[in-house]
């Protein structure tokens, strides 16, 4: 299914870098710095989770040296699918349910969140808020388009509906399309990839088409 989609993008003349699912090695806090950056977040709403961390964030060391310090490194155009777009919420939903670090700590995404945060994720509120998109929202956001399956067993629907919603509510430009009848990973479903080229060349301009 990816090798298939990014052949669509390559064709339409767009690079390709594929980042799949969660990043597992980060194992500490610490880890999350650039995971967390965000070059228009409110100090003062970041300082509890620095505090508990003993890291600083927010900082334009971030952006690098790779010899770019001129250009943006702010993106134009996003597409997410099926996204986890707020760790926090499904921290206090393991914690309403009452999961044990025992129960929660099996199972390949609940490890992966748990590398992610640096342990049990409702143990851990700051570095759940600060490690989610949805925390970042603001007006000058980029476009999004945001695909998710109805059936989708892994990450909740609601995950993508209500990271929507926080975006129309700050004002961006943001398209939800919810598939019909399909689960994670959008199974057999290689034709989705059309939608996500027309909304790159709608918002990144058309390139040279590949012959």
């Amino acid at each position: 299914m990816l090798k298939t989609f990014a052949a669509r993008l390559a064709g339409a003349s767009f690079a390709i870098l594929c980042v799949t699912g969660l990043n597992a090695g980060a194992t500490s806090a610490a880890d999350l710095n650039a995971l967390v950056w965000c070059d228009h977040s409110d100090p003062n709403l970041l300082k509890p989770f620095e505090d508990a961390n003993g890291i600083k964030v927010n900082v334009k060391e971030f952006e690098g040296t790779g010899g770019w310090a001129k250009e943006s490194s702010r993106v134009q155009a996003v597409c997410d699918w099926f996204g986890r777009m707020d760790i926090y919420k499904t921290a206090m939903e393991e914690k309403a349910r009452g999961a044990t670090e025992e129960t929660w700590v099996t199972g390949d995404v609940a490890e992966r969140l748990s590398a992610l945060i640096g342990g049990v994720i409702w143990e851990n509120p700051y570095t759940c808020r600060w490690a989610s998109p949805i925390t970042y929202v603001s007006g000058d956001d980029a476009p999004f388009l945001i695909m998710h399956g109805d059936k989708d067993d892994v990450v909740p629907l609601d995950q993508s509906v209500a990271f929507h919603e926080a975006l129309k509510k700050a004002g961006v430009d943001s398209t939800l399309q919810i598939v019909k009848d399909v689960g994670h990973s959008f199974p057999g479903r290689p034709d989705l990839g059309e939608p996500v080229v027309e909304f790159f060349e709608k918002h990144l301009g058309k390139g040279s088409k590949q012959k």
